[in-house]
């Protein structure tokens, strides 16, 4: 074999061993809907376009660029996120066993901004909390559940992340100091939740209202971007008392604005078929069987030709 073949393989052969030791990379979602700048970057920091039907993978960032992107993506188990603009969003961890379901695993990071996540078929185990969304100061254990979430820098020094449940139950708690978990309950008034940092101190973290969110994020300078919610709300500068939540620290002296959902508008009622019942037709009984008529012609006897003698 001459030199050049002998450096030919063995670069081909470096190159095989090198792409069979590689992990493969396997798509963990898909993208519904992409409305804007909506990309996907890798750990080296290559970007790469995101558009309906596009695939995404362990690791990559996904994110929207600005305030007029969003984004829909499904992952395996399908599990709804919704990215609302200027989010940043990861799956680092991602395990789908359907004979199994213990081993099923799902860590996010939520690196900045807002989404809405819509628990698919995993299902978290209190015991193992194996389906978990993080921010930079909180931890989300997700129990077959929807709810929304943010993480938003307010200033140099400040930060602030919570949220609010929709559906179901979370658990919830702080990254560092108190890591006592609290429970977040869609059915009680304190279904919202809440946590600040200042520099690098201790997480404050409360389970509150959605009055007590609503009012957070105003007072923190941050838009309807952050907290959604179904239907159009208004607010009214009403004082109203508000009852200790559980896990609060402090006591609340401030009015509050009185969130009031806008009622649906009223639907006419449809127009109403009305449908007669006659009843059935009397009964006539069928004409009675008559008798057939027979037709005789009578054309009497014929008569007698009589041809006479011959001739």
């Amino acid at each position: 074999m001459s030199d050049k073949r002998i450096v030919f393989f063995s670069i081909f052969l470096f190159i095989w061993i090198d792409a069979m030791a590689a992990p493969v990379s396997v798509p963990v979602g898909t993208v519904v809907a992409a409305q804007g700048k909506v990309y996907a970057q890798n750990k080296a920091g290559v970007k790469r376009l995101l558009q309906r039907r596009s695939e995404f993978y362990l690791h990559e960032i996904i994110m929207t660029q600005d305030k007029d992107s969003n984004a829909q993506l499904r992952l395996k188990d399908d599990t709804i996120i919704t990215l609302k603009p200027n989010t940043k969003y990861a799956v680092n961890e991602f395990n789908l066993d359907a004979k199994n379901p213990k081993n099923n695993r799902y860590v996010a990071n939520l690196v900045e901004g807002a989404l809405i996540s819509l628990s698919g078929q995993g299902k978290n185990n209190k015991a193992q909390d194996n389906h978990l969304l993080k921010t930079p100061v909180i931890t989300i254990a997700i129990r077959g559940t929807a709810f929304e979430a943010f993480y938003k820098q307010i200033n140099a020094t400040a930060t602030i992340s919570g949220g609010k449940v929709m559906d179901g139950q979370i658990g919830v708690w702080a990254n560092k100091g108190i890591s006592k978990e609290m429970l977040v309950d869609a059915r009680s008034i304190n279904n919202a939740f809440i946590a600040k940092q200042v520099g690098s101190g201790n997480i404050n973290l409360s389970v509150v209202t959605t009055i007590q969110l609503v009012n957070s994020v105003a007072g923190a300078g941050l838009g309807k971007e952050v907290v959604g919610f179904v239907g159009d709300t208004k607010k009214e500068n009403t004082p109203v008392s508000s009852p200790q939540p559980s896990g609060q620290t402090g006591s609340i002296q401030q009015a509050e604005q009185k969130v009031v959902a806008t009622p649906p508008p009223a639907i006419e009622p449809e127009e109403e078929f009305i449908e007669l019942d006659i009843g059935d037709p009397p009964f006539q009984p069928p004409p009675a069987n008559e008798p057939e008529v027979e037709l005789v012609v009578d054309l009497g006897e014929p008569a007698f030709f009589d041809p006479g003698e011959p001739p």
